[in-house]
């Protein structure tokens, strides 16, 4: 009898994040995993990543004749990303949840949160000519994962009176911020049209704000299985402790790990450091408690570089009281900048009469 264990790993695309690395550029610290090869932006913008990423869940579940492997069992699942890789997992798992939320699929509960997956009656997709349900995988796990596609939390204060980590976190990280792209312009390029124009490799501007694009601004995580989320002192902080905190609200079961002066995907770049190991072996433990019972402990976690530890109060996590229509507002406002400043280069452009 054959026991599944798959962890299912979406590499890192960011600006860096959208468009580079591959399933072979991960190989070393992901073994014995699935790593699909799905589309890259700019020429396969949103929704390509979303749809392939879909696709190869479903072969998991169910594949077709001739495949190398059985049908894995939901609960046996754990869809993992780094960077705009953990992004999309969870913009993966935002959709499984909006396709299940009319059949009554039940939140977990704080502290321990069993998977919720083929024991419950999910929606069903035609798939290889069949009706197949789609049931929520075991686990989820994200490093440094890019939720908040416009990156707005940057030249603010926020209610907590600190500055934003895109700019706060500037000095200690690898990761252009939002203002190093200001008034940065790319060569005519058929990868990327400007007929139909857009700002971002990723999406279109109108789309930045869609809960499947940037998985912060979705209004729900409730029924959600357990979630492992770890972050540094990166310029993705802030979005991440904000993200956390709406999971939170959704009484998911969270794992949330916060690694004190630490760059982007510090485990992926920087392994042998001591806090990578700690954390990778955080990660192996939540996963294995995954595989073998269904469920996790929770908590919310802060390491310093010499490995001891803290509790993360909430208050930090929410960052002093924003609300989720206030980090609406700054993406669209982000977008609003955007096309302020392409509206700009192009008059200073335009030769005058």
């Amino acid at each position: 009898m054959v026991t599944w264990r798959c962890v299912f790993f979406f590499t890192i695309r960011m600006s860096g994040m959208i468009y580079l690395c591959d399933p072979a550029t991960h190989r070393g610290i992901a073994r014995r995993v699935f790593l699909p090869r799905y589309r890259l932006a700019p020429q396969s913008p949103f929704p390509a990543a979303l749809i392939d990423a879909l696709i190869s869940y479903l072969y998991l579940l169910y594949p077709p004749p001739g495949a190398l492997h059985s049908p894995v069992p939901p609960s046996k699942i754990i869809i993992a990303g780094d960077s705009a890789g953990g992004g999309l997992a969870f913009a993966l798992l935002q959709l499984l949840l909006h396709l299940n939320r009319t059949t009554g699929l039940s939140s977990g509960g704080e502290g321990e949160s069993s998977s919720l997956t083929s024991s419950r009656k999910n929606y069903s997709i035609s798939w290889q000519s069949s009706q197949r349900p789609i049931p929520l995988p075991g686990g989820i796990v994200g490093v440094s994962s890019w939720v908040d596609i416009s990156r707005c939390l940057g030249e603010i204060r926020l209610p907590n009176g600190n500055r934003g980590s895109e700019e706060e976190c500037r000095d200690w990280d690898y990761l252009p911020t939002p203002t190093d792209y200001t008034g940065r312009k790319y060569p005519p390029s058929p990868a990327w049209p400007e007929n139909p124009g857009r700002r971002h490799f990723y999406a279109p501007d109108e789309l930045i704000t869609h809960p499947l694009v940037s998985p912060i601004i979705a209004e729900s995580w409730h029924g959600s299985p357990p979630i492992w989320v770890c972050i540094g002192d990166e310029c993705l902080r802030d979005s991440n402790f904000f993200f956390t905190h709406r999971l939170l609200e959704s009484s998911v079961c969270v794992r949330f790990l916060k690694f004190t002066a630490m760059p982007h995907c510090f485990p992926v770049v920087i392994p042998h450091l001591d806090v990578s190991r700690m954390c990778i072996a955080n990660m192996g433990e939540f996963m294995g408690s995954i595989f073998t019972s269904g469920s996790a402990k929770a908590g919310q976690t802060r390491f310093n570089s010499k490995g001891d530890s803290e509790r993360v109060v909430p208050d930090e996590l929410g960052l002093g009281g924003l609300k989720l229509e206030d980090v609406a507002a700054l993406m669209k406002n982000a977008v609003k900048l955007w096309e302020e400043q392409a509206q700009r280069q192009k008059e200073k452009e335009t030769p005058r009469l």
